[in-house]
């Protein structure tokens, strides 16, 4: 299994330029982000003046706030999509043919993924997380507290996306686009779930959008931030139903991993 393992990472190095070309670019781009955010035209944009009311520049902060933690994930997801891409890379080069006939057993072959994949999100999460660390010095728009729990939120749901296209994936006998398809729609229609009550009220708020969507988007980012270990619960549980799953499916397929 080892061996399984040293052969996804070795694909991994074909894509290492990529991820260190988006770490450097969003630790220049964050911190300029900060020095603007701190004494620039962004700072400009959250003062109230003659040409900004009170409420649009109460918007312009939560929207700065929201783009500097999606910024920090970039890191993170550029290595996680290398990682997503692993799970149909022995397909496309011929290697499950080559294994099924070997004396690797599917629950070896399953593992070895579902490891280097978690290894892969775990390493990417790692960066976002000393780039966060780093940049929290230089920002007042978020602490390094909301930075940390934005990272584990993303990981989280990083996994549970792979977790699920890998279900799906081998079910459909391996097809990529059927599988993210259908597990980028699961994951939307869970949030859409959560957040019905929300959009609801958005819907209804009419002139009062702005204020609405303001109070409605510090409400959602302190519960989500405080709950960030709920996620992460459910990727790990999610990441023992789905070796189980995946075992169950691929020993009765023959070429699908």
């Amino acid at each position: 299994m080892r061996g399984l393992i040293i052969k996804d990472l070795m694909s991994f190095r074909k894509r290492l330029a990529t991820v260190v070309f988006v770490t450097v670019a969003v630790l220049i781009m964050a911190v300029m982000f900060s020095i603007s955010a701190k004494s620039g035209n962004l700072y400009q944009m959250t003062i109230p003046g003659t040409d900004t009311t009170e409420q649009e520049a109460e918007y312009a902060k939560e929207v700065m706030s929201f783009a500097f933690m999606v910024l920090m994930i970039l890191p993170m997801g550029a290595v996680g999509d290398t990682a997503k891409n692993m799970l149909f890379e022995d397909r496309k080069s011929g290697f499950t043919a080559v294994a099924s006939v070997t004396p690797l057993t599917v629950r070896q072959r399953v593992l070895s993924k579902i490891i280097t994949i978690c290894g892969l999100y775990l390493a990417g999460a790692v960066l976002s997380i000393v780039i966060s660390s780093l940049v929290s010095l230089f920002s007042d728009l978020v602490t390094f507290r909301q930075l940390f729990a934005v990272v584990i939120i993303g990981f989280s749901i990083s996994l549970i996306y792979t977790f699920l296209m890998f279900d799906i994936g081998i079910i459909l006998n391996g097809s990529e686009m059927y599988s993210e398809t259908f597990a980028l729609l699961i994951i939307l229609l869970a949030i859409f779930g959560m957040n019905i009550k929300n959009i609801i009220s958005l819907i209804k708020a009419g002139d009062n959008f702005a204020s609405v969507i303001i109070e409605q988007a510090k409400n959602v980012t302190a519960v989500v931030l405080d709950r960030a270990y709920v996620f992460l619960s459910i990727a790990c549980v999610l990441g023992f139903i789905s070796y189980f799953v995946t075992v169950a499916v691929a020993a009765k397929k023959r070429e699908v991993i």
